[in-house]
């Protein structure tokens, strides 16, 4: 047996005491350590988790953005088209006859005219129910912002010949048809001008005077 004083016992006592209270406490520690960060809520987790929304927000608002500008441009170009297509369908240059003396001679023409070039494909004399008599010479390549067609006194005599009106009267009817395209876009246009003809006289010499 060992032989300690009763202080010294008190002493170990103290000190076994202290051991076993610090050890029991670290055990508890642990353990309320593992329970806390098994079931309490996992912070780190939850920002990146937020971070990864406000992200995928931000993607998602970028590209309804874009879609919406790309609406607002596709949108654009149809109204553009839409209107290009309206001013298209209503185009045709001014079209009129003049019929001026010239000279010695009473001059008829076709004159057209417009601001953007275009092209002048046929111009026709027709009779006064409509039947196409001549076709006069065109150049379709050249393109120019005006024309004009002489109405020739030989053509005209297409209808005035065997014509009873103007054995009567010495006036006649008929109408000049033309077909045109604007060269920017390809508009066409197909017009017809109905004139009234007389028979006129300048130094003893017959003409025909156009009004239309």
């Amino acid at each position: 047996m060992l032989g300690i004083t009763p202080n010294q016992a008190t002493l170990i006592g103290a000190l076994g005491g202290a051991a076993l209270g610090a050890l029991i406490g670290g055990a508890v520690s642990f353990i309320v350590a593992r329970y806390t960060v098994k079931h309490t809520a996992n912070y780190s987790g939850q920002i990146e988790a937020l971070n990864q929304a406000m992200s995928s927000l931000a993607t998602t608002q970028e590209e309804l953005k874009q879609h919406y500008a790309q609406s607002l441009t596709d949108e654009k170009k149809r109204q553009e088209e839409n209107e290009r297509r309206a001013e298209a369908a209503q185009w045709k240059p001014q079209a009129r006859i003049e019929s001026n003396v010239e000279g010695v001679e009473q001059v008829n023409k076709l004159i057209l005219k417009d601001q953007a070039d275009f092209y002048l494909f046929e111009v026709s004399l027709l009779s006064s129910d409509g039947a196409k008599l001549v076709d006069y010479p065109m150049i379709p390549e050249v393109s120019t912002t005006g024309f004009s067609v002489p109405i020739t006194h030989a053509s005209l005599n297409q209808i005035t010949s065997n014509n009873q009106q103007f054995f009567n009267t010495e006036t006649f009817n008929g109408a000049i048809r033309y077909i045109v395209k604007r060269e920017k876009d390809g508009a066409s246009y197909t017009g017809e001008i109905r004139f009234h003809g007389q028979r006129v006289y300048l130094n003893n010499t017959c003409f025909y005077k156009l009004t239309g």
